[in-house]
């Protein structure tokens, strides 16, 4: 083989009529070269056999008496597991059912609580709504009765400045100019008085529109509270689409009321409507007397 030639190319040299031999670097393995590839030969090859272990019929029936004893240990396992699973759904299936119905009873009655106290929130709602309109007609005839004492003080003014323009002897100091001053002080009293009460008026208006107010918005709420109960109360496992899921559901958010704080604020808000009520009725038998009293008094003056 020259320098040119590759070592694949050795077989350019070899006679193709014989195959050569040639002792390779394996021991006991020869290549022969045919005429396009190498093929391999391995010679001495011994393969190491074991004899397998022979048991007797004996021991052949027990281990198959054994091995059957212990599938019958594991299918009396399975059935006894299948057994405690199905009694374990059953009573989790009881129980869920006896849970289901109680909690629906308490929504069932939160709901009718619910709807017993939106009724009394709209019946102190239309009783606030009447006597507002009571104490706005109230407003109105103070007002008026303020434009009349109002003449009336103009007219008595007029009068005594008249008066003070006479002349000479004609200018004296009578019982006439004492009525008519005493007549200009019942008139200005009576306007005073009639001012402060209508300012009264104007503020239990107020207190009770926003006390009307806060009803309304606790109407709303509760109306709500109602519809959502409900829903819940006629919820079923098996009908109901709207049913998901969430984790921790039993928890309490802070930002909720116990039942207790829940009663307490609507009867706090009721109470205090009521307390306007009572405050606007006593202001109107209040108005009343003052209407009274200063047309009585006015009657008796120009009856003097």
């Amino acid at each position: 083989m020259n320098k040119t030639q590759k070592p694949w190319d050795i077989h350019h040299h070899i006679d193709q009529k014989k195959p050569a031999k040639f002792k390779g670097i394996l021991s006991g393995c020869y290549f022969i070269h045919p005429p396009f590839y190498w093929k391999l030969y391995f010679l001495n090859e011994t393969m190491n056999t074991t004899t397998p272990q022979i048991f007797s019929t004996e021991e052949w029936y027990r281990n198959n008496q054994r091995r059957f004893n212990q599938s019958d240990i594991s299918r009396a396992e399975w059935f006894r597991v299948c057994q405690q699973s199905k009694q374990l759904a059953k009573e989790k299936r009881l129980l869920t059912d006896t849970v289901q119905e109680d909690v629906t009873k308490k929504i069932a009655d939160r709901a009718k609580q619910i709807f017993d106290c939106q009724k009394d929130l709209e019946k102190t709602i239309e009783q606030l709504t009447t006597e507002i309109k009571k104490l706005h007609s109230e407003k109105k005839r103070l007002e008026n009765a303020l434009n009349e004492v109002q003449m009336s003080l103009i007219v008595g003014q007029e009068s005594l400045d008249l008066r003070d323009q006479r002349i000479s002897s004609d200018l004296v100091h009578d019982r006439v100019q004492d009525e008519l001053h005493r007549e200009i002080e019942i008139v200005q009293t009576y306007k005073d008085l009639t001012k402060m009460i209508l300012a009264e008026m104007e503020n239990q208006i107020r207190r009770d529109e926003q006390s009307k107010l806060e009803l309304e918005r606790d109407w709303s709420d509760k109306w709500e509270a109602y519809n959502i109960d409900t829903i819940c109360a006629h919820m079923q496992n098996t009908s109901s689409e709207q049913i998901a899921f969430y984790t921790g559901p039993q928890r309490i958010p802070n930002k909720w009321s116990s039942p207790q704080e829940w009663i307490e604020f609507t009867r706090h808000r009721l109470f205090y409507a009521r307390d306007e009520l009572r405050t606007s009725a006593i202001l109107r038998d209040k108005i009343n007397s003052h209407l009274q009293n200063g047309y009585k008094d006015l009657r008796n003056q120009a009856d003097v």
